[in-house]
């Protein structure tokens, strides 16, 4: 069995840092942990390296010896970032000494994680749009803005959102005051929307923020919306904040029904 000695919470998040970029020695550190076989997955580290750290916080990883004000031998040991506990039971409210005890097995300090179980709704995933329409306030449909069959999907995934939609319809460009070409180019925007983004989920409140990063339309970049959405037997009811649309004379709720894909 190895001995693990645990770097803890803000120790992890300076050897990640110190990866990134390549380590310049420099000062006395207040604690050198020397000689340890250092492990990080996450940047395949595997090898005897020498720890600086400052105030807590790790500084310096480095094939090279440093100078510190104290000093831990640990030839032999291995040195890692604090790992994941899948499963434990130590709770703070029961033992103070929880967190301590965790960084003294190489473990990082407990956080409360849950993944839904099954019943339980949540807007990650990929989703098939089914219905788009424009209601009034007593909750009739004053249009179907994407026309009677939209084609459509949402997708949430890796904290960015994905909305994509169009009309199923084929259209008409015979008639009209304008030229069946200038017809042609208002209905790619008033027929299309795509936009896609870095988004912020919150399920409590059901809601999400997405920052435009990539959309149909170049003045549509660099936005921030926000959409609402809830369950309703399963489908996913999305759409802007209530009676934001604008119809003929009123306020329109636009409301997307989808229903989720393996």
């Amino acid at each position: 069995m190895k001995t693990i000695i645990g770097f803890g919470f803000a120790a992890i998040c300076g050897v990640c840092a110190l990866y990134a970029a390549p380590f310049q020695a420099a000062g006395v550190y207040d604690l050198v942990i020397a000689n340890g076989r250092v492990i990080d997955p996450e940047s395949g580290l595997d090898g005897v390296r020498h720890i600086g750290i400052i105030s807590g916080v790790v500084r310096a990883v480095a094939s090279e010896r440093l100078e510190g004000r104290a000093a831990i031998d640990a030839s032999g040991l291995v040195v890692a970032p604090g790992f994941i506990d899948l499963h434990q039971h130590a709770q703070r409210a029961v033992n103070p000494a929880f967190d301590a005890l965790k960084a003294m097995d190489g473990v990082a300090p407990g956080r409360a994680v849950r993944a839904p179980t099954r019943g339980e709704e949540t807007i990650q995933g990929r989703w098939k749009l089914i219905a788009a329409e424009d209601l009034r306030a007593d909750g009739s449909v004053a249009r179907y803005p994407w026309g009677s069959r939209p084609v459509g999907s949402i997708v949430v995934e890796g904290g960015s959102c994905y909305l994509q939609i169009m009309s199923g319809d084929v259209p008409s460009f015979g008639s009209g005051a304008q030229p069946a070409g200038e017809q042609m180019k208002a209905a790619l925007l008033s027929s299309y929307i795509a936009y896609s983004g870095p988004c912020t989920i919150d399920e409590a409140a059901g809601s999400v923020t997405l920052k435009v990063e990539a959309a149909w339309r170049p003045d549509y970049v660099g936005t921030e919306q926000k959409r609402f959405f809830r369950f309703d037997n399963g489908k996913l009811i999305f759409g802007p904040a209530p009676n934001s649309v604008r119809g003929t004379g009123e306020a329109l709720t636009r409301r997307l029904t989808l229903e989720r894909q393996p």
